[in-house]
């Protein structure tokens, strides 16, 4: 399935009416050739109803019903028992009991309901990388925001989570820009109906003290493990980027690893340093590559208005980049959605890596956060901004969505917070978006691979050296090639660069943010045209003037903060 409704009729009533102009923030998600989302079956019980929606152009198998009116099925994509499809939804029925299931042998990133011995359970993968949204009831339910949003009795902005989202591209701590619309708590089975919350998914063992050597074979070997369950599941119809960092190259060598030939693709014109390596490795192994380099042309008023539209329900009124654009992205996931059943994102390689750029060593959560995240200067807000009580706010947050008892970072909570916060919240938004299409995995966020990653020692991950590592050991043709840094993943960081790296991770909290606010001020103010504010007042006159009582939209220099901007404009005032 690509996507669902769930209402409570227990809960709220609402009019046909309502319930349809909910469900067409999901039939109006669509590619760029015109093929929507459509209902594919309704389930219609005395307590609920759930729509159910098929993936654009993929017939898929992702319910099965029961003679005594049980039924399982999910939305996204499943892996239970390296099974996908029906097969999977079997064993799973099979095995769930809400009392003593486990989740070691769930994967994927999905949305699971199980009705079964009158009782309806819905859970999402661990991490919550599949976005589920809901009322604060749990009385509706979607995988789409806006189709929430709609069935909303009123539209309040939550201030602190739009100043994130509009400064970040991401709101945190499972809140969204409109008060009344949460996401689904991951860590736990939900019983609805009844609006009880169960144990949480997954037991986690801690990694067993290794050498170097010993981790990157036990990981590499487990990633192949994982790879090969892809190949049995989707066969040769895969996805992937390929560019000159570490990620792509990992998941190319994984693919390489169990005979996989991917739809590979690069963005960029042939200038770019990820284009040139990309095609220099396309070339030595043979490998078909898919340039993307789309110019395009400047919209006609008619026609930027029909794709701002298309966008905001592509995007489903949220998303880093927010809902203007040019097109060009809106029409490439389509030709991928076309090309390759399962699309792959290598994002998420940083679970091997030092991410965040910090020391080995604890760190308070509000001076880690002002280092990262105080980057605006205060010209760019309205007086009722204030940069400590904002920051204060999220370190609550932080606190809370890491279970932290106090307000200082572990090392391993610094690795954690890498999934937790940025995968989740970032990445997690583009993989539910995909799904809705096709089907679409982050293969390093699986837990299996990210919580044993939090015990790598800080030295192995210092200057990528342990993903390197892995590639060497998978591919060393792949990992002999050169890589944007400067170097290949055969040899280790030069002096010169661990010095530089040595550099950026000492850097004070104070001077990050400082020369962040000063490469900020430096930025162009020379915009693209779709987000000129004066173009989108004259398509939707209606839909301006909510958020700029929070911002001094002629300080903003940052286009796809304007780009945000904008897009809770839209969400607020719904003109589609």
């Amino acid at each position: 399935m690509g996507g669902f409704l769930y209402h409570d009729k227990t809960c709220q009533s609402f009019s046909s009416e309502s319930i349809q102009y909910s469900l067409q923030a999901i039939k109006n998600k669509k590619l760029a050739d015109g093929r929507c989302m459509s209902i594919k079956e309704v389930i219609d019980r005395d307590g609920f109803t759930l729509y159910l929606f098929g993936k654009i152009g993929l017939n898929t198998e992702n319910i099965d019903h029961y003679p005594n009116g049980d039924f399982v099925l999910y939305t996204g994509t499943l892996i239970y028992k390296s099974q996908t499809g029906l097969k999977a939804l079997q064993n799973l029925y099979s095995d769930f009991d809400d009392s003593s299931f486990q989740f070691n042998d769930f994967q994927g990133h999905c949305c699971v309901f199980i009705y079964k011995q009158g009782k309806l359970n819905i859970w999402n993968d661990y991490f919550g990388i599949y976005h589920v949204f809901t009322d604060k009831n749990k009385g509706v339910i979607s995988s789409s925001f806006l189709s929430v949003v709609r069935l909303s009795k009123s539209k309040n902005i939550d201030h602190q989570a739009m100043y994130e989202y509009v400064n970040e591209g991401a709101s945190y701590g499972d809140d969204t820009f409109i008060e009344e619309v949460k996401l689904l708590d991951a860590f736990y089975i939900h019983e609805l109906i009844s609006d009880s919350s169960t144990r949480k998914k997954y037991t986690y063992k801690e990694a067993d003290n290794k050498g170097f050597d010993d981790l990157v074979e036990q990981s590499a070997d487990s990633l192949t493990s994982y790879f090969k369950v892809l190949k049995n599941c989707f066969d040769h119809r895969v996805c992937s980027a390929l560019s000159g960092g570490y990620d792509s190259r990992l998941i190319l060598a994984l693919l390489s690893k169990v005979d996989i030939n991917p739809y590979l693709y690069v963005y960029g014109n042939k200038s770019s340093p990820d284009v040139r390596i990309a095609e220099f490795i396309a070339a030595k192994e043979n490998l078909k590559l898919n340039t993307d380099n789309r110019v395009m042309e400047k919209l006609s008023v008619d026609e930027f208005y029909q794709l701002t539209k298309d966008e905001y329900f592509f995007c489903d009124g949220h998303g880093p980049n927010g809902v203007l654009s040019n097109g060009s992205e809106f029409v490439a996931r389509s030709v991928r959605s076309n090309v390759a059943s399962l699309q792959l994102n290598g994002g998420g390689g940083e679970i091997f890596r030092n991410f965040w750029k910090l020391p080995d060593r604890e760190i308070a959560i509000e001076t880690f956060l002002a280092g990262r995240f105080d980057r605006y200067p205060e010209s760019v807000f309205k007086s009722n901004f204030r940069t400590q009580k904002y920051l204060l706010n999220l370190a609550n947050k932080v606190q809370l969505m890491m279970n932290m008892s106090n307000a200082k970072m572990t090392r391993k909570d610094i690795e954690k917070l890498y999934v937790y916060m940025r995968i989740k919240y970032w990445m997690g938004y583009n993989t539910t978006i995909q799904n809705s299409r096709s089907f679409a995995l982050i293969p390093l966020t699986e837990p299996k691979f990210a919580f044993p990653s939090f015990d790598i020692p800080f030295k192995y991950k210092e200057s990528g050296v342990f993903e390197a590592a892995m590639i060497q050991r998978l591919n060393p043709e792949l990992a002999s090639y050169n890589s944007v840094y400067g170097y290949n993943f055969s040899n280790k960081p030069t002096a010169m660069e661990k010095f530089k790296n040595a550099l950026t991770i000492n850097l004070p909290a104070s001077l990050q943010s400082k020369l962040r606010k000063a490469r900020y001020q430096l930025a162009s103010t020379k915009f693209p045209y779709y987000v000129d504010q004066q173009l989108l007042k004259s398509i939707l006159p209606q839909s301006s003037g909510y958020v700029q009582e929070f911002y001094k939209i002629d300080n903003i220099r940052d286009p796809l903060m304007l780009s945000r901007l904008h897009t809770v404009n839209l969400v607020l005032s719904d003109p589609f």
